[in-house]
């Protein structure tokens, strides 16, 4: 009996770690949207949709969950940028993530050569570039790409047995 509540319990963890369509991974839930839309409009939906933002990408691990991710789902994905979190808005190439944290970048996997701030150095927003490998590079807002949000893990406690009955 005790094995069987341990497995149930499990599985409604489990089953509860991220919201409908988000996957887990560390500290946080994703959803890679396949929609197109310009940097702020991205923002914008994950945040009224979801809750969420753009993704922040603080270390190697997360990264290679995301291209990882993306590689194995091609059928949706595949020859698409994906925008993130990260921005240069102060013209002054100090990139930030925008939404949860406001903190500089420290983790970084720019593609050779960038950021570059190119195309009349309007390039201030930072995508995952598919021609790049998923690289990462700088690139006009306005640009319609698809895009990930991230939104806090915050897994459910379960109620103790026999409490509230």
């Amino acid at each position: 009996m005790l094995r069987l509540l341990a497995f149930l319990l499990a599985v409604y963890t489990v089953g509860a770690l991220c919201p409908f369509g988000f996957t887990h991974y560390g500290e946080s839930c994703y959803a890679f949207i396949a929609e197109e839309m310009g940097w702020d409009k991205a923002e914008d939906f994950c945040l009224r949709k979801y809750g969420a933002h753009l993704a922040e990408v603080k270390t190697a691990g997360e990264n290679k969950f995301i291209v990882d991710f993306l590689n194995n789902n091609t059928h949706t994905f595949y020859g698409y940028d994906m925008w993130l979190g990260g921005t240069d808005n102060t013209f002054d190439n100090s990139w930030r993530w925008a939404a949860l944290s406001n903190t500089t970048l420290t983790f970084t996997d720019w593609s050779p050569g960038q950021p570059d701030g190119s195309f009349q150095g309007l390039e201030r927003c930072l995508e995952l570039e598919s021609s790049y490998n998923l690289k990462w590079n700088d690139d006009d807002c306005s640009d319609h790409n698809m895009f990930i949000c991230e939104r806090p893990f915050n897994p459910p406690i379960p109620p103790l047995p026999g409490v509230g009955r």
